[in-house]
């Protein structure tokens, strides 16, 4: 019983060597499926979609600026709506 909590530990490099190997033995479709358990498993927090990775290109750059801008413009114009109502 004591030997078992007492054995030295395999080196890591050797379950990853089979982990490897057993890996490369198994099939595209359970590859996917490992794939996704193992995004479930370690970001449970976060829904992975496309958007989430996909890189900002320049026209969300664009459109994110003309909002911003809209929404300043807005703004101002209740700031100065409030100010002739006053």
């Amino acid at each position: 019983m004591f030997t078992k909590f007492f054995k030295k530990n395999q080196d890591n490099s050797d379950i990853f060597k089979k982990l490897i190997h057993r890996l490369s033995g198994m099939p595209v479709q359970d590859l996917e499926k490992i794939d996704r358990l193992l995004d479930i498993i370690f970001t449970p927090e976060q829904l992975k979609t496309e958007s989430i990775y996909r890189e900002e290109t320049l026209d969300d750059t664009l459109k994110e600026a003309k909002n911003q801008l809209h929404k300043e413009q807005l703004e101002k114009n209740l700031e100065r709506f409030r100010k002739n109502n006053k």
